[in-house]
């Protein structure tokens, strides 16, 4: 990701990123688990269900519960990553 000036000049620029845990799972009261992966060159924030069961449910009205949601920044950007409850 990127930034242009319009007028030629420089400026400084500041991006936040806000992602819910609700996110990754089918419903509210379901538990999170998240981690902090080290990987090279990038500051990484992992979500997801703890129970991951995959393809456990079929019907109308639900959100897939599986998986992982990352979030990654390269970490020479001055990137910050916080975690917190509701």
């Amino acid at each position: 990701m990127g930034c242009a000036s319009l007028d030629g000049k420089e400026h400084a620029v500041s991006i936040y990123f806000d992602v819910a845990a609700d996110l990754t799972v089918n419903t509210p009261d379901q538990k999170v688990v998240w981690s902090r992966p080290e990987i090279a060159g990038l500051a990484v924030l992992r979500m997801g269900s703890e129970a991951q069961q995959i393809l456990a449910r079929k019907g109308d009205d639900l959100r897939i519960d599986w998986g992982y949601l990352y979030a990654a920044a390269p970490t020479n950007k001055g990137v910050g990553r916080v975690v917190g409850r509701r």
